[in-house]
């Protein structure tokens, strides 16, 4: 595992990922065109949450627990919006 401290000041543990659950991840929004153009993209909340509990691994949390090898609703429950903003190198929001 890493340790990131992401700008809130959360410091949080990053697992490694399989090919397979990144494949997921990248699998699950789905973009629609209208004439050659984005004109929606679905389901960006539901990836960020599979990343989210395929790479937490521990962190500042108040009682981290995982079932399943994943975080808990609870543990994700305390992150903010923009801690949970992930970008295409992991979140956005690492200092």
């Amino acid at each position: 595992m890493t340790e990131k401290k992401l700008k809130s000041g959360r410091k949080v543990q990053i697992k490694s990922m399989t090919v397979d659950q990144m494949d997921e991840c990248t699998d699950i929004p789905e973009i629609l065109f209208n004439d050659g153009a984005i004109s929606t993209i679905k389901n960006s909340s539901k990836a960020r949450t599979q990343w989210i509990r395929y790479g937490l691994g521990g962190g500042d949390f108040k009682n981290y627990k995982e079932v399943n090898n994943q975080p808990t609703d609870d543990v994700i429950k305390q992150m903010t919006l923009e801690e949970k903003l992930w970008g295409s190198r992991g979140p956005v929001i690492w200092n």
